[in-house]
């Protein structure tokens, strides 16, 4: 609530999608979002992108969501994509096919479910890895500010001053479900590399 009003993210009466897949930083936007949106003035919905690059673990991952979805009462919107083959007709690499794709999708949702902003469960911890990603590759000002509270295309992270240690502490104590995405853990993708590799070393 704090990042929300010193950032000026969310106004009373608007419509937020919560861009969530199933993982331990989205659920825990989406079941905190839940329990202060009479506050905020605000109402919910969900939405999730399938990018068809873990078979049936992302099917898996798209049905939790639709159910939790359910169970909190909450509008839910899905889609899916094939982001290896978006990757290849593009020329890009598989992170930018994935961003690409996430971006159109966003628009899309925006303009079906009648949204306001999608908001984005990144964290603190993704913020430093964000920093650390730009500066290894070259940036400027800019890219070595990290995530910012307000994205671009009508994007925000309200989650960007929370540690995923906190995180993890309020779904154990409010026995929140998850999903577990194992590519998380590659470290031939350059973000895992800096997350389980670098940071530690640093």
């Amino acid at each position: 609530i704090e990042t929300v009003q010193r950032f000026s993210l969310i106004e009373a009466g608007e419509k937020i999608l919560l861009g969530v897949s199933g993982g331990p930083d989205s659920m825990a936007m989406l079941y905190l979002f839940n329990s202060i949106k009479e506050s905020l003035k605000i109402s919910l919905a969900v939405i999730h992108l399938n990018h068809l690059l873990r078979g049936k673990e992302a099917d898996k991952d798209e049905m939790f969501v639709k159910e939790v979805a359910s169970k909190l009462n909450l509008p839910f919107k899905s889609k899916r994509v094939d982001v290896k083959s978006l990757k290849i007709k593009k020329s890009l690499t598989l992170e930018e096919a994935g961003r690409k794709a996430r971006f159109s999708f966003f628009e899309e949702s925006l303009n079906e479910l009648k949204g306001d902003k999608v908001a984005l469960a990144h964290t603190a911890d993704d913020t430093v890895e964000t920093f650390l990603f730009n500066l290894i590759r070259g940036t400027g000002t800019r890219g070595v500010s990290g995530i910012l509270p307000k994205g671009d295309h009508k994007v925000i992270h309200p989650m960007i001053e929370i540690w995923r240690s906190d995180i993890e502490e309020y779904l154990k104590e409010n026995k929140i479900e998850f999903r577990i995405d194992l590519t998380n853990i590659d470290t031939t993708y350059t973000r895992n590399w800096i997350r389980h590799t670098i940071i530690p070393l640093l």
